[in-house]
């Protein structure tokens, strides 16, 4: 599977599964050794899973490219 699908992919999970569960907010949480995806569920941030900090990267770069800002921008 092309990488820039499996990205886009995830993306399209994230929301989704924030849009059912209607969560008010997604917050991706980076740590040293892996970024943690949380939604704010009834007030309350709640852990949905946790992955590794490069397909963070690769996720932050097409939240930024669909939102049209700037790609190589650290932030």
């Amino acid at each position: 599977m092309k990488k820039s699908y499996r990205i886009s992919r995830i993306l399209e999970i994230t929301l989704a599964g924030a849009i059912a569960t209607e969560a008010s907010d997604i917050h991706f949480e980076p740590e040293k050794d892996y970024v943690r995806l949380r939604y704010r569920l009834d007030g309350i941030l709640t852990d949905i899973l946790e992955f590794d900090v490069e397909t963070y990267s690769l996720l932050l770069s097409r939240i930024k490219l669909v939102s049209n800002l700037k790609i190589n921008s650290k932030g």
